[in-house]
């Protein structure tokens, strides 16, 4: 990647001496662009895990109870540390990740954007929320949210600045606790922002970094957790789920996702929003459209702009931020889970376009920007996620079947679909069943998406992320009933003994829906 700024090489000077206090073994942090050694750090093991849940039981307490406006102040100094130290996060960021600048700037200011709203959303995240009684006046049903207590969250590696500024940061703002196990790799970029939070006035107990290489540490503190947030692949969802399940501890899952586009005759392609939302973070992104079916009027003209534009891509140079460039996958697993699913694709019939190589000449990771055409139904792409620079462009004879097919894929969460039909895109919209359609867009970076909640379902995950709904999800519901004076009591002063039971009998039953009560008349009998 480069030479770091001063900040982040002090940084990083600063947490090679810290690392000791851990008791697992060593890992060697590397740039990803050139596989150089950058700083040795240890990493957790159960020991610490089990102490981390310790500490952060008892630092929960005082900062649930500090409320929602000390939390907001903690939180609104943090604002301005984050503004403060972004070209020192980015930095980091790019070095430990191998992304371009401009991708690790675009994530950086959704968790800005995000941790500045949450700020705002908190108040009414916590407000009381009061219903009318059966008899108004005389009883006051309400509910109020309290805080879980200690959730653990498993956050992407390859995006650190995002998982850490919206993952970890909801339950936070909930009043929570939080355990982070994240990779060894990017655990840097997450004690810089935690270093930042102490800095703010955060307890320090409250944010515990886990830095690992595997699941299984978090596997064994799942039982004291009181809510796991998990984000990563369905296959490792599958283990991590029923592990809380059995120890009755709830779940928020975001898992692995096939994305598409659904491109009608009559639409106006914006190429530009449509390549960032193809190859945004190298493809690496839940966001990522990797699907695109085409109808015939507009196939031709769709596959030669992106095959043009993918040929055109550069690899990322230090210092440089710009739209031409492309980085590194993140790891030598997902580089060659890419060389697997492309190969399988070709070796089935599939038309190989441009790309299809990794190129260890710029970097140990890097892949060429890739595109095929008339993939086989039978090809492992079509039912796996891609975690790369690879883009399936499909030409869309029937769009019924195209729309069965993206209803029915494995992992569907975001489907765009662009036509100046507009009635027609919002009839479809609810058969699909997706946590995002987007009408004559592409790019779901560009919207405020922090302000919109988003919901996982079926293979995708389950769990909410953004909005109000994101934040109560990290919630204990609570709802009481206060009534000055009984219904009994009431009857009675109204009416006889034998009115006042049958009216109870009445009341009860219709509220059940047994029957439907008689009419009787309310008078005092003579």
């Amino acid at each position: 990647m480069g030479d770091t700024s001063i900040l982040t090489a002090k940084f990083l000077r600063y947490l090679a001496k810290k690392s000791w206090a851990l008791g697992g073994e060593y890992y060697q942090c590397r740039d990803i662009a050139t596989g150089d050694p950058v700083v040795r750090l240890r990493m957790a093991d159960v020991d610490d895990a089990l102490l981390a849940v310790d500490e952060a039981r008892l630092a929960q307490i005082s900062w649930w109870k500090s409320g929602v406006k000390g939390r907001q102040k903690v939180f609104r100094d943090l604002g301005r540390l984050l503004l403060q130290h972004e070209d020192t996060l980015v930095d980091l960021t790019c070095l430990l990740t191998g992304k371009t600048r401009e991708d690790a700037r675009i994530e950086y200011s959704q968790g800005v954007n995000a941790e500045s709203y949450y700020v705002r959303l908190s108040s009414r995240a916590f407000q009381e929320r009061y219903f009318e009684g059966v008899f108004p006046g005389l009883s006051r049903p309400r509910v109020e949210y309290n805080a879980l207590g200690v959730v653990g969250v498993f956050s992407a590696p390859e995006m650190p600045l995002y998982s850490s500024l919206i993952d970890a940061l909801q339950p936070l703002v909930a009043g929570n606790a939080v355990l982070h196990f994240v990779d060894a790799q990017t655990a840097p970029v997450m004690y810089a922002l935690r270093d930042l939070a102490w800095a703010a006035g955060m307890p320090v107990g409250l944010l515990h970094i886990i830095p690992s290489d595997s699941t299984d540490l978090g596997e064994n503190v799942i039982q004291l957790l009181d809510h796991v947030t998990f984000s990563g692949s369905t296959e490792i969802g599958y283990e991590v789920a029923p592990i809380a399940h059995e120890a009755f501890v709830t779940t928020s899952l975001f898992l692995s996702t096939i994305n598409t586009a659904i491109i009608m005759d009559d639409a106006q392609v914006d190429y530009e929003e449509m390549l960032q939302t193809l190859l945004f973070n190298t493809g690496q992104s839940t966001q990522c459209i990797q699907r695109i079916y085409v109808q015939p009027g507009l196939y031709p003209q769709v596959l030669a702009h992106l095959t043009e534009r993918f040929q055109d891509k550069t690899p990322s140079a230090t210092g440089e931020e710009s739209p031409e460039q492309i980085g590194s996958l993140f790891s030598e697993n997902k580089l060659e889970s890419c060389m697997r699913l492309v190969d399988d694709a070709v070796d089935a019939g599939a038309t190989l376009v441009t790309g299809g190589r990794p190129r260890p000449d710029i970097a140990p990771f890097f892949y060429e920007p890739t595109i095929l055409t008339s993939v086989p139904e039978g090809a492992q792409i079509n039912r796996e996620q891609i975690q790369g620079p690879v883009v399936v462009i499909e030409e869309m004879r029937d769009v019924h079947e195209v729309i069965a097919t993206v209803a029915d894929s494995p992992y569907r969460f975001l489907t765009a679909i662009l036509t100046r039909n507009v009635a027609w895109a919002r009839s479809i919209r609810s058969s699909l069943e997706h946590g995002v359609v987007l009408i004559n867009e592409t790019n779901c970076m560009q919207w405020p998406v922090w302000m919109t909640p988003v919901a996982r379902n079926r293979e995708a995950g389950a769990g909410v992320r953004f909005g109000l709904e994101g934040i109560r999800q990290y919630t204990r519901l609570c709802s009481s009933d206060e009534r000055s004076i009984s219904l009994s009591e009431i009857a009675k002063k109204i009416c006889s003994d034998q009115l006042c039971r049958q009216l109870h009998l009445n009341f009860y039953a219709a509220m059940n829906g047994i029957y439907k009560p008689k009419n009787y008349s309310w008078h005092r009998p003579r």
